[in-house]
């Protein structure tokens, strides 16, 4: 008897499934034939269109979520590493750019740098910029092709404005 009804309930499941999937169905084949009827005619229709023409309600903007304001900062993983990762990883970095490994004097110097003790800043190189490598006659050039490009644009604007 608990048989009979357990397969009456599983008959019941099965047509209510079939009914939906059914209705799904047909609603899927009403938008792709609206959608190609649309992309037939040239005015191609949205499914937020219905055949008359007119428009559903829009929908309410969703409320602007902020972010949580106790969020803690990310920590770098460099900071975990122990020092003798930390200077293989900078070794294995300098590899790939095809630099030479640390020495020791020098990982000894990351190392500080890295505990807060490297104070001593080294006074960065002034770089040369690339007018200081040129020489006199290749300065002379430069200079003539930049003339010769602000009167060209300045002959392109006073076209345009005329």
């Amino acid at each position: 008897m608990a048989s009979s009804s357990v397969d009456a309930l599983l008959q019941q499941l099965r047509k209510g499934l079939e009914s939906i999937l059914a209705d799904a169905r047909e609603e899927g084949r009403r938008e792709v034939r609206s959608l190609l009827s649309g992309i037939v005619s040239g005015s191609p229709r949205s499914s937020g269109r219905s055949a008359r023409g007119g428009r559903k309600a829009a929908a309410a903007p969703a409320p602007k979520v902020k972010a949580p304001k106790g969020k803690k900062k990310r920590k770098s993983p460099w900071d975990r590493m122990s020092d003798d990762e930390f200077i293989a990883r900078v070794n294995a970095i300098r590899k790939g750019r095809q630099m030479a490994p640390l020495t020791a004097a020098e990982a000894a110097e990351k190392i500080a740098e890295r505990h807060g003790g490297g104070s001593k800043k080294k006074k960065s190189k002034k770089r040369k910029s690339a007018w200081d490598t040129y020489t006199p006659e290749q300065r002379k050039s430069h200079l003539e092709a930049l003339k010769a490009g602000r009167k060209k644009a300045a002959a392109k604007r006073k076209r345009k404005t005329s």
